[in-house]
């Protein structure tokens, strides 16, 4: 007479209920896979630019670190050849040197340079003297051109011979070099303004 409801049994209530957490179809495999392996290359290429970078600052260091350590005298050769054009210019043959004591002289000095630590040099070098675009160089400032000359003054009269020298360039105006010594007018320039 009354009908009564039928109360689905526990396994029937799981096949008619949605897909909970944690059930796996097919489509849901798949993209869990894309999923866990975008993730998975993401770490790898997190950690392959990790250890580049320390690589990367290691070497730094130990660039920084040599350059630190040598005496700062950086020998470039720029011109293998030289021009065949003569540029009225004379060479004598230096005398062979033993021993070589260098000193670098600026113009950030507090003090100038004595005659007494000349005389403990065999080469004065003046640092640094500016090149332009052009290839001509020239110094910073009139303190700058003041003091070289002083240099050179006071090398004269000390007894041991020291040879003067300027540096060209630096650390802040080292960009024309390239430019300067491809092109022979700015070469000649260059040349001649030394």
């Amino acid at each position: 007479m009354f009908c009564k409801e039928k109360k689905p049994s526990i396994d029937e209530s799981l096949l008619n209920s949605p897909p909970r957490y944690g059930s796996w179809n097919s489509k849901q495999l798949k993209l869990d896979i894309g999923y866990a392996r975008a993730v998975l290359l993401i770490v790898i290429l997190f950690v392959s630019f990790f250890i580049l970078t320390l690589k990367h600052l290691a070497i730094g260091e130990q660039l920084h670190f040599q350059r630190e350590k040598s005496s700062r005298v950086n020998t470039v050769h720029l011109i293998k050849e030289t021009p065949s054009v003569p540029l009225g210019t004379t060479t004598t043959k230096s005398v062979p040197c033993s021993k070589r004591i260098i000193g670098f002289y600026s113009e950030f000095e507090s003090f100038d340079i004595t005659k007494n630590q000349l005389e403990k040099l065999t080469h004065a070098v003046f640092a640094n003297v500016e090149m332009s675009w052009d290839g001509s160089i020239s110094f910073k400032t009139w303190k700058a051109k003041n003091r070289f000359l002083s240099l050179i003054n006071k090398s004269k009269q000390v007894k041991s011979p020291v040879k003067v020298m300027i540096s060209i360039g630096g650390e802040e105006n080292s960009q024309y070099f390239a430019s300067v010594i491809a092109d022979l007018r700015k070469r000649r320039m260059f040349i001649k303004s030394i």
